[in-house]
């Protein structure tokens, strides 16, 4: 019994921890884009077509999912408020630092899979077809893809 409940705290732990990971990532590409919106970056709407499709792709539940998109759009705002009021960096640093950021070279596919651009495969626990609601289209540098799988072109609009 004594193992069991030990086993049961140590996977709580995990659990509220990979949570928390979850929820401080979504913080921090909301900081990000809040930056880069008040700075009027070029990239801005296909980082936040990409940061979409992985706060979706990573939550592992709709609970989860909705505290992350809580997180990202509190620290959107926030950073966004911050930048204009105090101007946090100079915008042209900004634009130029935010349209080369690493995260431009993640492939979203149809389905809702993203590729990161350190090859990881994040596939969402729901498939979706991310191109039934596009309100614009963007193009991202994509490489070569499988022939089963097309990649998705456009915004995530919830």
């Amino acid at each position: 019994m004594k193992k069991f409940i030990a086993l049961f705290c140590i996977s709580l732990c995990i659990s509220f921890n990979a949570e928390a990971s979850y929820v401080d990532e979504m913080e921090e590409l909301g900081t990000m884009a809040g930056i880069g919106l008040a700075c009027k970056a070029s990239k801005f709407e296909t980082f936040e077509m990409i940061s979409a499709a992985i706060l979706r792709a990573k939550a592992t539940s709709q609970k989860q999912e909705n505290k992350g998109i809580i997180a990202y759009n509190t620290a959107k705002a926030n950073s966004y408020t911050k930048q204009i009021n105090s101007k946090l960096m100079p915008c042209n640093e900004v634009k130029s630092r935010f349209d080369n950021q690493q995260i431009f070279e993640t492939v979203i596919y149809k389905n809702g899979t993203v590729t990161t651009p350190d090859g990881k495969t994040i596939s969402p626990r729901i498939a979706y077809d991310v191109s039934t609601n596009n309100s614009k289209t963007y193009h991202i540098n994509q490489p070569k893809l499988p022939k089963k799988t097309a990649p998705a072109i456009g915004h995530i609009s919830r």
